[in-house]
């Protein structure tokens, strides 16, 4: 029969307390991955938090070339007025079913206008340069943009190795008004 009666400490087998540095050392381990892993996923949400306010602020270039499509093909006509100094000055979109619509660029923002109408919010800023042309039935607009450079990783680098904060990109549309300019009985 056994002796189930309590032993004082120090009499046969004494009790384990705490853990052994293996165990810690494992611990240890495990919390630094999770560690490094958190501080991975708050870092890459902070850069998409940074992308997507840059967005509000900056028009995306494909919601833009959307609008002058649009634009270029509910007109019937398009004419691209120059200064003296043969610049271009804006693009008229003629018989447009909002009435005759304008853009311009003016300090770096492209605009839209509407005759006898409000201006409007700037459509694209960051405007370097524009050029138009129109032959053959169409329209052909050229808009260099300065914008905020897009990221190359989703990693956080370090800023010397990041590269350029903004680029230049060139956008060219090639389009036909509505009847391709040959008015109404096309």
């Amino acid at each position: 029969m056994r002796d189930l009666t309590p032993r004082p400490p120090g009499e046969g087998e004494t009790p384990q307390s705490g853990f052994s540095l293996v165990e810690v050392l494992v611990a240890l381990a495990v919390f630094l991955v999770a560690a490094a892993f958190t501080a991975q996923l708050l870092a890459e949400a902070a850069q998409q938090l940074a992308d997507a306010a840059a967005e509000q602020i900056e028009a995306p270039l494909p919601l833009v070339r959307a609008r002058l499509r649009s634009d270029i093909q509910a007109s019937q006509d398009a004419a691209c007025v120059r200064r003296l100094d043969g610049t271009l000055r804006e693009v008229r979109l003629l018989r447009h079913p909002e009435g005759t619509v304008t853009y311009r660029v003016e300090s770096e923002e492209l605009r839209r206008a509407v005759e006898g109408g409000a201006p409007e919010a700037p459509v694209l800023r960051g405007v370097e340069q524009w050029a138009c042309g129109t032959g053959g039935g169409l329209i052909r607009l050229d808009l260099t943009v300065r914008r905020r450079a897009v990221r190359r990783t989703p990693l956080a680098v370090a800023p010397e190795a990041r590269g350029p904060l903004t680029e230049t990109r060139t956008e060219t549309l090639l389009i036909a008004p509505r009847g391709a300019g040959l008015g109404e009985g096309w």
